[in-house]
């Protein structure tokens, strides 16, 4: 019964929380790193202009299974090329602040109506109200990283041992490259 067991981790269990914790790492390298990272660098030859502030709010994590991080949600209305246009985009890293951050750029945005943003030229729909970038935030791809390794790492164990063990848990023999067994 205990290598039965064994059997049903191997095969099932073990690659399962394997594909969780891959995606799971994947998912943060690409939301924490690398879609920050690439609105960052398209966001260089961007035009400044006026934008007039809506509101702001900053919304605190509604459970544990999200980051420790404050969301500083932004509404703004701004005039380009004749259009007026309405965004709620604050940056790149999606709004996403330490606690003690987040209330200092809300009291900031909060004591002038008038901000300056930067608009895509090429879209102007597109806008950033600030352009900065926050290595507190960036630092989550380090646990998300982590997270993606050890599933992959999780992964490949379990394709190993698929490929030694048959259906019944007992080891595999040996074959050769025509896939018949091999003779020493």
């Amino acid at each position: 019964m205990t290598a039965r067991l064994a059997n049903v981790f191997v095969h099932l269990v073990y690659p399962l929380i394997g594909v969780c914790l891959l995606t799971a790492g994947l998912w943060g390298v690409l939301s924490f790193g690398i879609l920050p990272a690439v609105t960052m660098v398209r966001s260089l030859g961007w035009q400044p202009q006026p934008a007039q502030l809506e509101s702001a709010t900053l919304r605190h994590p509604s459970s544990l299974l999200q980051p420790p991080l404050d969301t500083l949600e932004v509404r703004y209305r701004y005039m380009h090329g004749g259009v007026e246009y309405s965004e709620m985009c604050l940056d790149a890293q999606f709004g996403l602040y330490l606690p003690t951050a987040g209330e200092g750029v809300l009291a900031q945005l909060l004591a002038s109506p008038e901000l300056t943003i930067w608009v895509n030229p090429d879209a102007p729909a597109e806008a950033l109200a600030r352009r900065d970038f926050r290595w507190s935030v960036f630092l989550f791809v380090i646990p998300a990283l982590a997270m993606g390794i050890i599933g992959g790492r999780m992964l490949y164990i379990a394709m190993l041992a698929w490929n030694h063990m048959s259906a019944s848990g007992a080891e595999r023999p040996a074959t050769g490259d025509d896939g018949a067994p091999r003779r020493e």
